[in-house]
């Protein structure tokens, strides 16, 4: 039985149902491996198993690894840093097959590295400082076996930028994020969509500038576009983005009746409560990575508009069954809204069709065995 260590800095209850536990959890069932959660901090009382990963909470891992002489064949990390590498280090050298695998985000201004260069020059940092920057991407290309993007996007990006000025195209893959099968079939299989209400949803952090939701007003006080229909966003939302609705529904009657703020989520079962009642989820980023949140949208049935960003291509089958505006185009948006809320789109159809594609192709079962990690944990006859 082959063991996998996923290393996340700090957890809590909200990581349980991301990838960040979902691929150790998938990983154990398919390749019946022994699956581990390593972190510094845990934040809530998850307890020592979570289904069928152990977790090991420890502020000085190193040191757990080096007196358990932890012997692990496969290490995940999400994002890059200097402890990983130590991690890795200590764990390739205790078991020299040990395999390190680094998920890479390439919309992160930190893996730009000519621009990062150029800010490093206008503030007068020495050349150490690039150096140092320099040696750290060459160890972690060193160690890592593979550097995993997250779409298609994200690795062309990354296949042109390379990361942190080292070209990693050698060892650069694609694993799409999925959902949790167990939990999502069960909750969406009496889904009815014709108890479904007149709302426009929105999940995520709200008021962060690359989310770009400024467009919500603008859509918000126009009553003829949506045409009785409502704005629903979940999630916490930054003091500025507060003072500017306050500022907007003083203006604007229309967005005080038309766009409500709920704050974040209670639970799961409240947030998927609110996916239930909702005919359709917005989405106006400039770019993303995962975006969990269009999945969800797919399998709860809300019809999908989007810009083209994150997995949005994937849910929807290269966008046939959404529409898509670009980044700040508010006449696009308007035109799909306006659509939207007097049945000139066949919604019903189109979002079931959605969420019979998105159950089919983005199961995390099949996502994890049809992955590179077959190569590395599926049993051979010299393994045993």
């Amino acid at each position: 039985m082959k063991t996998v260590i996923t290393y996340i800095p700090s957890i809590s209850s909200l990581e349980l149902d991301k990838m960040t536990f979902l691929l150790p959890y998938y990983l154990n069932k398919e390749f019946n491996t022994k699956s581990y959660v390593y972190t510094n901090l845990c934040n809530d009382h998850i307890g020592k198993f979570y289904r069928n990963v152990e977790v090991v909470c420890d502020n000085n891992l190193e040191e757990y690894v080096y007196k358990n002489k932890v012997s692990c064949d496969l290490f995940i990390v999400f994002g890059h840093g200097k402890y990983k590498n130590k991690l890795a280090k200590l764990l390739k050298t205790i078991n020299p097959k040990c395999k390190y695998v680094i998920f890479t985000d390439a919309s992160k201004p930190k893996f730009r590295f000519l621009s990062f260069l150029k800010s490093l020059i206008l503030i007068n940092l020495r050349m150490k400082r690039r150096k140092e920057l320099i040696e750290f991407g060459n160890e972690t290309y060193n160690l890592a076996d593979k550097f995993v993007a997250f779409t298609d996007y994200e690795f062309h990006k990354l296949e042109e930028n390379g990361f942190l000025g080292r070209d990693i195209s050698e060892k650069l893959i694609i694993m799409i994020n999925g959902y949790d099968s167990e939990t999502f079939i069960k909750r969406i299989s009496n889904l009815d969509f014709d108890k479904k209400e007149n709302l426009i949803l929105y999940t995520g952090r709200i008021g962060v500038y690359p989310k770009n939701h400024n467009m919500f007003f603008k859509i918000a006080k126009d009553n003829y576009i949506l045409n009785g229909w409502k704005i629903v966003m979940v999630g916490p939302y930054s003091d500025g983005f507060i003072e500017k609705f306050k500022k907007n529904c003083k203006k604007y009657d229309a967005i005080r009746e038309n766009l409500i703020l709920t704050g974040p989520a209670k639970s799961k079962d409240e947030l998927y409560g609110f996916y239930e009642k909702s005919k359709a989820f917005l989405l106006t980023s400039k770019s993303e990575t995962l975006c969990f949140s269009l999945i969800e949208a797919a399998l709860f049935r809300n019809y999908l508009i989007t810009t083209e960003v994150g997995i949005a291509a994937y849910v929807s089958k290269n966008y046939e069954y959404c529409s898509t505006f670009s980044f700040k185009n508010i006449n696009s948006l308007r035109k799909i809204i306006y659509d939207l809320t007097h049945g000139c789109i066949d919604i019903n159809e189109k979002t079931k069709s959605c969420q019979d594609f998105t159950i089919q192709n983005l199961d995390y079962k099949s996502l994890i065995r049809n992955s590179f990690f077959k190569e590395y944990l599926e049993e051979k006859e010299n393994d045993i």
